[in-house]
């Protein structure tokens, strides 16, 4: 049996931390995440040994090699953001949803308009008085504003690997943008993501009025919707839209394996339109439940097969409909 469909099959086929297992042992990806996940681990035996007697015996240690390595590169300013949301559109979002849209305006206008810190070294913080282009006697800005953000947004639903399950091409948004899978949201240049641009450096001049920026988020946001995939993967989602070399066009079955098919071409041509390359790159993921991220490669279609042939004979031992319980 394959190895990582013995892994799959453990887990029940539910949502698991199978993705991180996926990207780092199986395909040998590396990411800033598993190299902290990796250090945490690190430390956490160091304190666990140092926690022992000490006059045992020790043996000879095993080296491991690694190709992670981590730098913190410190940044004096910032000066453009790229700003990327993933949005979990399974059922019981709604709500969550709701508290991210109230939540925006703030967190925006905190990025265009930082607030005043006191120089006095109590880092008493004030908001900029209406209208004041500089902090009063005693204070000064956090941080200089950025006046240079692309806002994208996409959702949790790549559909299924290539089972009966999420097979409908409405539960599959292929990690695009929001505004190129929906209608009537509108986008800068429809690239499918908005842009601050307070003072028209883009060709052409992105939008600066910061209600509108709020505006179109809003719109973006409420088409989303709660009725995407049950198997939610904001994961794989953004690993596909901002990294992914080769985003494949679709899956195939062959031999009883899953074959990626074809280049995602429009996937390409957005990420190339969003991601500057002297950009801060931020995430904010939205979602109620762990990642569901399933294989979309050798035997992973049989997580999202609503029933699988053992030995000749058909067994139900997936649920049938994409969508998953309501939560209790």
């Amino acid at each position: 049996m394959d190895a990582q469909f013995a892994v799959a099959l453990a887990r029940n086929g539910k949502c698991s931390p199978y993705w991180i297992m996926k990207h780092s042992f199986h395909e040998k990806r590396s990411y800033r995440v598993l190299a902290s996940y990796a250090a945490a681990l690190g430390v956490l035996g160091v304190m666990m040994g140092s926690s022992g007697c000490l006059e045992r015996p020790l043996g000879t240690p095993k080296v491991h090699t690694t190709n992670l390595f981590v730098e913190d590169v410190p940044a004096r300013s910032v000066d453009k953001i790229d700003l990327l949301f993933v949005v979990d559109n399974s059922k019981s979002m709604a709500d969550k949803q709701r508290m991210l849209e109230l939540a925006v305006p703030g967190f925006l206008e905190r990025l265009v308009s930082p607030s005043c810190v006191s120089t006095d070294g109590k880092q008493t913080i004030q908001p900029l008085a209406p209208n004041a282009s500089s902090c009063g006697p005693g204070f000064q800005r956090e941080f200089d504003p950025i006046e240079d953000i692309h806002v994208g947004m996409i959702s949790s639903s790549l559909g299924g690997p290539k089972g009966t399950l999420c097979d409908q091409p409405s539960l599959n948004d292929h990690g695009h943008l929001i505004p190129t899978v929906r209608e009537n949201v509108p986008s800068y240049e429809n690239h499918g993501f908005w842009a601050w641009d307070p003072k028209g450096t883009h060709q052409p001049p992105g939008e600066k009025s910061l209600s509108q920026l709020v505006a179109d988020f809003s719109k973006g946001l409420a088409s989303v919707g709660e009725n995407g995939c049950g198997y939610e993967a904001p994961l794989e989602a953004w690993y596909r839209f901002l990294i992914d070399p080769q985003p494949y066009q679709s899956l195939e079955i062959e031999g009883g394996k899953v074959k990626k098919v074809g280049l995602d071409e429009e996937l390409l041509r957005q990420r190339k339109a969003f991601l500057r390359p002297d950009s801060l790159v931020a995430i904010v993921m939205l979602t109620d439940e762990n990642d569901c991220s399933a294989s979309d490669e050798g035997l992973g279609w049989m997580l999202g097969a609503s029933s699988i042939k053992l030995n000749g004979e058909e067994r139900s031992e997936l649920p049938a409909h994409p969508a998953r319980p309501a939560h209790q």
